[in-house]
């Protein structure tokens, strides 16, 4: 996995991303639980090639947003707080996609409760548990963005609104939704971070959504999720650390 990290003055955090490298766009690997030594290896799902080897599943898309993988099964995609999910055409069976680092930012079009965001996905971290995280940008303004993550069951909890980690700006206000995640752990939550303009006035509230998503961490502000999430964090600094990277 290629990380490049750096420090975003102004959202005041570190940002770490890819490099971009594969100039097909999206690349997400599958991931399974039960590795059998075949088609589930290392907690990713695997294929027998031509020559009976096996080989990782990789889904990429065309210019065209298509989805497909090496031997040109299609997929379809779907984002929830857990993460992206794929679905190959045909089979009612879903997998969990990682997003694949080094390879190029790739633009989604959400479904659902989330057909009106784009998501604009950039980096993984599995020691935080994110599987893919990147930037979104919605088709309205930020007010209804927001009207429209709680219809599709992200919440604002009033202790994120002192984040350190997600903090508001001289340029804007970052209001933090979440999804509970499962019960009694909050495992499998996403974190949308929309930004607000300071003003009121009519064209201040005419903005459009934007703002900054990651998708399958714990919910700390649930039963369960607090030391979990806590730990995400831990490694997440200790993965920064390790790299090093100049700033």
């Amino acid at each position: 996995m290629i990380y490049s990290c750096r420090a975003d003055k102004e959202r005041k955090k570190i940002l770490c991303a890819t490099r971009l490298t594969d100039p097909t766009g999206l690349d997400f690997s599958l991931t399974c639980s039960k590795n059998n030594g075949t088609t589930c290896q290392g907690g990713y799902i695997y294929y027998k090639d031509k020559n009976g080897d096996y080989q990782q599943t990789v889904i990429k898309s065309d210019d065209k947003g298509n989805l497909t993988d090496q031997s040109n099964n299609k997929y379809s995609a779907t984002i929830s707080g857990a993460g992206v999910s794929f679905t190959q055409a045909g089979s009612k069976q879903s997998s969990m996609g990682e997003f694949i680092n080094g390879s190029n930012a790739t633009t989604i079009q959400g479904t659902g409760d989330l057909s009106s965001f784009k998501f604009n996905f950039t980096y993984s971290n599995w020691p935080g548990n994110v599987s893919a995280g990147g930037t979104f940008s919605y088709n309205g303004t930020f007010l209804q963005a927001e009207s429209a993550l709680q219809k599709a069951g992200f919440y604002h909890y009033e202790s994120d609104d002192n984040d350190i980690f997600h903090p508001s700006t001289l340029s804007y206000h970052a209001l933090d939704f979440r999804s509970p995640g499962e019960p009694g752990t909050g495992a499998g939550s996403g974190h949308f971070t929309v930004d607000e303009p300071w003003g009121l006035s009519p064209f201040d509230t005419l903005k459009a959504g934007t703002g900054d998503v990651h998708l399958g961490e714990h919910n700390s502000y649930v039963p369960g999720g607090f030391w979990p999430h806590f730990g995400e964090v831990i490694n997440t600094f200790n993965v920064l650390k390790d790299l090093a990277a100049p700033f």
